[in-house]
């Protein structure tokens, strides 16, 4: 018998950013507002998902990857 337990949380923001482009670098981007994601409505929330290995791997030794999924690929389960 195998089971899997996870937990996962995310925080989602909103965040606005300066930059002077004067350097040929990322040292004058600077994050000057942040604040949390507001969404209009439950069906704007977004879709979060885990890579389908399709038992091809044993997932005990890799790290599977996590991250939005577009709705138009996403699996709705009631």
């Amino acid at each position: 018998m195998y089971t899997c337990a996870s937990a996962v949380k995310a925080t989602i923001k909103t965040v606005s950013f300066s930059y002077n482009g004067t350097q040929n670098s990322l040292k004058s981007l600077a994050a000057i507002d942040i604040k949390p994601k507001i969404y209009k409505d439950e069906n704007s929330l977004p879709i979060w998902g885990v890579e389908d290995t399709g038992n091809a791997w044993n997932t005990e030794g890799i790290n599977l990857i996590w991250g939005l999924v577009s709705p138009e690929y996403a699996l709705y389960f009631p």
